[in-house]
């Protein structure tokens, strides 16, 4: 093959023709003259096309210097690709060609206002804004201490209202599940723990008495008494290690995913909005039966958690008795 002379073109191993430039990477071009040239035009348009020009002082081009920092790379490869997202929609609310040293603290307030409806995206952004103009003062890009998003609240969400599970609904899901939600129900009605703490339990800490639990919210590690009733189930099928909670299909939870799958389970059983922190209202009672203390209590489940799942009971009780009176009266 005859070797012509073409700009960005060089012969790997002296025969097979490639294009290589930073905008289109090392590319391999066709051998057949013909298609070699066609391609070879194709790749030289886009090496002559005008690159847009980045304002040096645009939100887009501080975004464009936050993303190629040594910070920003030296984060983990899922975290980057989380601030990429957060970083296009700050790009793309504030427009990228605004002055990155003129924003202000209402136009992030604005911002966030205008997001109200999706809180947790809200406040996503304020962090986000917040961390780029905490990089742009160390890396004095803006005057010292400037930062527009510092302190802006994050917009409290309308809590969730937690229903407690009643003692004909716990029945009723545990008399005949399959074995891999029979597990976390039982985990979560006999250790009164999160959900993501019951995905993360491992076999390695039950020794067929307690359970020892590293919680994630509080780092604590609580030792929890196994009652009978879960020592009953857990003991046949106890292995030496791994999760305690798999999936039918042998695969780990998360808190999502193993909430969703005790939301699908207990929908089949045409009970909704039921989910398995609303256990933890009836885990006190099993907690107090398998020998623990009210301060023992409050710290497997939190002293909050505690005081409002004995006055739950205390409530229940006393309608019980009230009905109870009703019929004795009629």
């Amino acid at each position: 093959m005859v070797k012509l002379r073409m700009q960005y073109v060089y012969f790997a191993k002296g025969i097979y023709p490639r294009f290589r430039h930073p905008k289109t990477g090392d590319v391999p071009l066709p051998r057949e003259p013909v298609q070699m040239h066609k391609r070879y035009a194709e790749l030289l348009a886009r090496v002559q096309a005008e690159s847009p020009i980045i304002d040096k002082q645009s939100i887009g081009w501080l975004i464009k210097q936050y993303r190629a920092s040594v910070e920003f790379r030296a984060l983990a490869g899922r975290t980057q690709l989380d601030y990429d997202k957060t970083l296009d929609l700050i790009e793309a609310e504030i427009g990228s060609a605004e002055p990155y040293r003129f924003i202000t603290r209402p136009v992030i307030k604005a911002i966030r206002d205008k997001l109200a409806a999706t809180p947790r995206k809200a406040h996503k952004i304020v962090q986000m804004a917040s961390a780029l103009y905490s990089w742009a003062d160390r890396a004095d890009l803006v005057p010292q201490g400037f930062n527009p998003a510092h302190g802006i609240r994050e917009i409290k969400r309308q809590k969730m209202m937690i229903m407690p599970w009643s003692d004909q609904e716990l029945a009723k899901a545990l008399k005949n599940p399959p074995t891999h939600i029979k597990t976390a129900l039982y985990l979560a009605l006999y250790t009164g723990q999160r959900a993501k703490d019951i995905a993360e339990m491992q076999w390695s800490r039950y020794d067929g008495d307690r359970i020892w639990v590293r919680q994630s919210k509080t780092g604590t590690l609580v030792d929890v008494p196994a009652h009978p009733a879960l020592k009953a189930h857990l003991d046949p099928i106890k292995r030496d290690l791994g999760l305690m909670c798999i999936s039918a299909g042998n695969r780990s939870y998360n808190s999502a995913s193993l909430g969703a799958a005790i939301r699908v389970y207990m929908r089949g059983l045409g009970i909704t909005d039921r989910t398995l922190h609303g256990i933890r209202f009836a885990v006190a009672v099993n907690l107090n039966e398998a020998g623990c203390s009210p301060a023992v209590c409050s710290s497997i489940l939190g002293h909050k958690t505690y005081q409002m799942a004995m006055d739950y009971m205390r409530r229940k009780v006393d309608a019980q008795t009230a009905v109870g009176l009703m019929h004795d009266c009629a």
